[in-house]
């Protein structure tokens, strides 16, 4: 694998566009502890990504086409192009380069304010009924009042990611776009709310525009290529989720909304369709993963591919991926110290 920056940065944001720089790239410009890699798409290379007149900020790196090539890797060159799924090479860079956090963001955000130290380390709450809310989020899977009154939780495990939800059109399916009225706000949160981190056996899906990845989940950032940009996360989260149960890590949201996002123009009727194959799979897929269980003894990278396979088996994942491009990906984000997450025979 081929390196193309000298930038060395702990913290690493990415960004896949086909569009222009934004004000939230702008904005990362300014702060020179976290460093940005942004991936263009097909023939990206024949543009120059500038930010007003000048050019890119010194901790700002743009891969075109061209450059993406370069590095260099059979995982990289193996993504098709005009897809949700080359934002896998900006996760394979930040890693590869040391990232010690990876935020995952899109270029329609607007961040209300810069982030603070994200990692938690006081109380977190088990759970947050979303109830009171009267939002429907992508096909979560709802609790009853008993469950969430039986939920402990114990924060003695790593966290592998945490998402932000979004002021003024937060991540909703297009059911509640096709029936609701948006924009939408939350309630005011103090800064210094607990978090939500949810717990074992429960399913909220996550999406890849503004989540925080931590090196215990590392692994967890492979968007599939197989299935529809608006699936694609989702589907990520809920195997993630199964995987993070398995190996005693945590996922959970940061308590207040970091960014408003003022939606790019969509075609609601196309969303619709994009997303319907989640919509009629949706409890089949999470049956099967409260169901599977791994091989006795076996290690961490193989429990991962062998879940993906099977789900390619039963029909959730359309395409075949080639088994060393997946081990490919295990390799560089479960390497070194990172491989210590996710050996289920370690005593956490």
């Amino acid at each position: 694998m081929k390196i193309l920056t000298d930038l060395k940065c702990k913290k690493w944001a990415v960004l896949k566009t086909i569009n222009g720089p934004s004000q939230t790239v702008r904005r990362f410009s300014y702060d020179l502890s976290w460093c940005l890699v942004i991936i263009g798409d097909v023939d990206s290379y024949k543009k120059d990504y500038k930010l007003n007149s000048s050019s890119l900020g010194s901790n700002i790196i743009f891969l075109n086409d061209k450059d993406q090539l370069k590095i260099g890797s059979p995982f990289v060159s193996g993504l098709p192009w005009r897809s949700f799924g080359q934002k896998n090479i900006g996760y394979f860079y930040g890693i590869a380069l040391g990232a010690e956090i990876i935020y995952d963001f899109d270029d329609d955000h607007m961040h209300k304010f810069w982030f603070p130290d994200f990692l938690p380390k006081g109380n977190m709450k088990a759970i947050n009924d979303f109830n009171s809310l009267n939002i429907t989020f992508k096909n979560v899977q709802t609790l009853n009042k008993k469950q969430l009154s039986n939920l402990k939780l114990d924060n003695s495990n790593p966290i592998g990611v945490l998402q932000s939800l979004a002021e003024n059109e937060p991540d909703v399916d297009v059911i509640y776009r096709l029936t609701q009225i948006t924009p939408f706000n939350f309630k005011p949160h103090k800064l210094k709310e607990p978090g939500i981190i949810l717990p074992f056996g429960i399913y909220t899906p996550y999406n890849a525009q503004a989540i925080l990845q931590f090196p215990p989940g590392y692994w967890a950032l492979y968007l599939p290529i197989s299935v529809s940009g608006r699936v694609s996360d989702i589907l990520r989260s809920y195997i993630a989720k199964r995987l993070f149960d398995i190996f005693k890590i945590r996922a959970g949201f940061i308590s207040y909304p970091l960014l408003v996002q003022t939606r790019n123009n969509h075609n609601f009727l196309a969303d619709f369709n994009a997303e319907i194959s989640l919509y009629k799979k949706v409890c089949v897929l999470l049956n099967y993963l409260d169901l599977y269980e791994h091989k006795e003894n076996a290690f961490g990278p193989e429990i991962i591919l062998n879940l993906w396979i099977r789900l390619y088996e039963r029909g959730i994942c359309r395409t075949k991926m080639a088994s060393s491009t997946l081990e490919h990906w295990l390799y560089v984000s479960t390497s070194q110290e990172r491989q210590q997450y996710i050996d289920p025979k370690v005593t956490f």
